[in-house]
């Protein structure tokens, strides 16, 4: 244990016997100085009010955002599930019920359109998201209502 790491020990055990003198009462200062017991309560019950308001601020809210995660989550696998779904069912129509236009050297066809349909859903599934977020004033999650 270095001697500064030892200093610093000894300073938290000399505030801690002197806490429960009566306030006004004077300690003694590591640095030779006396000052009042009152600034030691004063400056503890700070740094406990900075502890827990950080606390409620960063952690609450944090926990109260993990329901809405869970949710956001599961429905952006369903939502990407379907969707594939929806291109597979694209595809599979454009080569069984379309007879023989798809045949021969238009196989590549069926694939093509599928490819643009999907990447035409993207482009509006993006597109609504970043226009509905400026929509709302940039407000991503609803109001919480009391």
């Amino acid at each position: 244990m270095s001697r500064r790491s030892a200093t610093i020990g000894a300073m938290s055990l000399g505030a801690r016997r002197h806490r429960g003198g009566a306030r006004g009462h004077a300690t003694e200062n590591p640095q030779g100085g006396r000052r009042p017991s009152g600034v030691v309560d004063a400056t503890s019950s700070a740094w406990q009010l900075v502890v827990n308001y950080a606390k409620q601020e960063t952690l609450e809210p944090l926990k109260g955002l993990g329901r809405y995660l869970i949710f956001a989550v599961a429905a952006g696998v369903l939502g990407t599930a379907a969707a594939l779904f929806w291109i597979l069912a694209v595809l599979r129509v454009l080569q069984d019920e379309t007879g023989s236009t798809f045949h021969g050297h238009l196989s590549w066809l069926p694939y093509m359109i599928t490819i643009v349909v999907a990447l035409m859903i993207a482009g509006v599934t993006g597109w609504r998201i970043l226009r509905g977020e400026a929509s709302r004033g940039g407000e991503s999650l609803p109001a919480e209502r009391s």
